[in-house]
């Protein structure tokens, strides 16, 4: 991952605050901007083009790109200097031109507003040692009823799971981050839900109980909305069965 992917993630642009900025938009529809740090000793560059932003820091005595900040190893304090310095401008970039998001993908974010409008709930992020895991729960007693977690792609498995193939591309794409979404099923609803794709066993829950689903855009909101609707009666049934 960049360190504009680091920086940018959970967070969406805001096309309207770019020019007041600084930005200027191109003819091939990307926003620039510049801006010299470290005493103009380098040069930020940063491009904003169909909501996905990238950088590129010069060297002024150079004129070139100054290649040790992608280069993880190198942990000298003057590169570590540099690093904080274009990371500083990125922040500012971020705060004042980017909204905040509550998860990576877009079809969680959608989830997570659908939540809202229909039952009230926010997402409560409740685990300090897993900060960016959320969990939807019924207020009026607590329990569960989702909970989005970013995992790597690795993780998920069915009951009929291929093994891991040692293809290079295909062990890179299983440690790709993903988000998913564990909601509680009847056991045979799960069931018959694994034979689809975008449907996994449970990552770290009940796997009686509990079913996960890939964020990707694979499993449609309007179905993943509807097994939402069925995981929070579970928790409706409680409400009832105590008072």
């Amino acid at each position: 991952m960049t360190i504009e992917e680091e920086i940018f993630a959970r967070s969406t642009p805001n096309v309207a605050a770019f020019v007041s900025f600084g930005f200027v938009r191109g003819r091939d529809g990307c926003y620039r901007y510049s801006e010299k740090f470290l005493d103009n000793q380098f040069r930020a560059d940063v491009c904003i083009q169909d909501g996905v932003i990238t950088g590129c820091v010069l060297d002024m005595a150079s004129g070139e790109e100054y290649l040790p900040l992608r280069v993880k190893r190198h942990q000298g304090a003057f590169v570590n200097e540099v690093r904080t310095s274009y990371s500083a401008v990125l922040h500012r970039i971020k705060d004042a031109c980017f909204i905040q998001l509550p998860f990576l993908s877009e079809q969680a974010n959608r989830i997570a507003t659908a939540v809202r409008d229909m039952y009230g709930d926010m997402p409560d992020f409740a685990f300090p040692t897993a900060p960016t895991y959320a969990v939807f729960r019924n207020p009026q007693n607590k329990k569960w009823y989702g909970i989005i977690m970013n995992i790597a792609r690795s993780k998920l498995t069915t009951k009929h799971a291929a093994k891991k193939s040692r293809n290079n591309e295909q062990h890179v794409e299983s440690e790709k981050i993903v988000e998913i979404l564990n909601v509680k099923l009847a056991p045979e609803k799960s069931a018959q839900l694994l034979a689809k794709k975008g449907f996994f066993l449970p990552y770290h829950m009940n796997k009686k109980n509990w079913i996960t689903v890939l964020l990707d855009g694979t499993v449609h909101d309007n179905v993943i909305m509807e097994l939402i609707a069925e995981s929070h009666a579970f928790t409706e049934k409680r409400c009832r069965t105590s008072v």
